[in-house]
């Protein structure tokens, strides 16, 4: 299946598919049903033209990332730690796919880390799931380097998901004694950013986990150390929202029913 052919698919089966598993949510905040469909159908046009090519270093035109790249074995420890005496645990890209576990890749610049991303997007996108713990309907792909600086991964997703979002100025009040026992009250004052009456913070794992989605974070290693520890405490507050709580499959482009469906 080329891209454009996937592209096709993406628009009249999976896109209708994920708007079905966030009507809810998007109407219990009140967003635009239309503008989430045209932000997600532009997502996955631009994951599968990201993914469906590679090109290397030395490589004087792309190349189709169905021909030129294969299938790596993960390790699932970290060189450094592997014992020299137990045989270590080697994982592919279904293994990634089909489990429930957030993952991180670690791997030297080249090794392919990006490349594998590709090749799962597209897996997920063209492919029948192969156990039935694979419930992922659709790839989310953030390339990190191409955040705007201050810009948080809430907020990207928010954008990607084409959601209205506005500040909110939340006033608290705190009451203490001073030395004579006289009641002091202090203002504190600070900006949340939400979608519809929920923060955003809580918002964006509801959307990623009620649409099942795989969200892949591309090219961590590349940011500045600063701004590089920003993202890692935004991915481990959004790691702690997002599991996935059902057992569902892949829509069927031949069929229009789950794959593996009676």
């Amino acid at each position: 299946m080329n891209d454009a052919n996937i592209i096709l698919t993406a628009s009249s089966i999976l896109l209708p598919l994920i708007l079905r598993k966030l009507s809810v949510i998007i109407s219990t905040q009140g967003q635009d049903n239309n503008g989430i469909s045209e932000a997600i159908e532009r997502h996955l046009t631009d994951v599968i033209k990201w993914a469906t090519y590679v090109q290397f270093f030395g490589m004087s035109v792309p190349k189709f990332t169905d021909t030129a790249t294969i299938d790596l074995n993960l390790y699932t420890e970290p060189r450094k730690f592997q014992s020299v005496v137990d045989t270590p645990v080697i994982i592919g890209e279904q293994d990634l796919i089909a489990g429930l576990d957030n993952i991180l890749m670690l791997g030297e610049p080249g090794s392919g880390k990006t490349t594998t991303f590709k090749r799962i997007a597209l897996t997920i996108l063209r492919e029948q799931p192969t156990s039935e713990s694979d419930i992922i309907q659709y790839p989310i792909v953030i390339r990190l380097r191409e955040m705007r600086t201050g810009e948080s991964l809430y907020q990207r997703l928010s954008d990607l998901f084409g959601l209205v979002t506005e500040p909110r100025e939340i006033v608290t009040y705190i009451e203490e004694r001073d030395t004579h026992g006289k009641r002091i009250k202090t203002e504190i004052r600070h900006t949340e950013i939400r979608v519809g009456n929920d923060r955003i913070e809580d918002a964006i794992p509801r959307y990623l986990n009620d649409s099942n989605a795989l969200l892949l974070l591309d090219g961590l290693d590349e940011l500045a150390i600063e701004r590089r520890d920003e993202i890692r405490d935004e991915v481990l507050g959004l790691s702690r929202r997002c599991v996935f709580r059902s057992k569902t499959a892949r829509l069927s482009e031949q069929t229009g029913r789950p794959f593996g469906g009676k």
